[in-house]
């Protein structure tokens, strides 16, 4: 009876082994991925940025053409 528990136990800690091994993979993984995303999200921000700031000047420019166009029509 004792040699069943003790094959059992055995089983069990290979298995408790393995599941270590797949979650330190797992873990290996996501933290890659996780530098790669930070990487893409910085670039998505950047773009952003520039496309805010395109926008402003491009809105400044068109109203000042505006303003201009109204002071001298009348």
């Amino acid at each position: 009876m004792d040699k069943r528990f003790e094959a059992v136990d055995k089983r069990f800690e290979a298995v408790d082994k393995h599941f270590e091994a797949i979650s330190a993979e797992n873990n290996r993984r996501f933290e890659s991925m996780s530098a790669e995303n930070n990487r893409r999200f910085e670039a998505l921000a950047k773009r952003i940025d520039r496309l805010m700031l395109w926008s402003l000047g491009i809105t400044m420019g068109t109203g000042s053409l505006v303003v201009a166009a109204l002071k001298l029509l009348p």
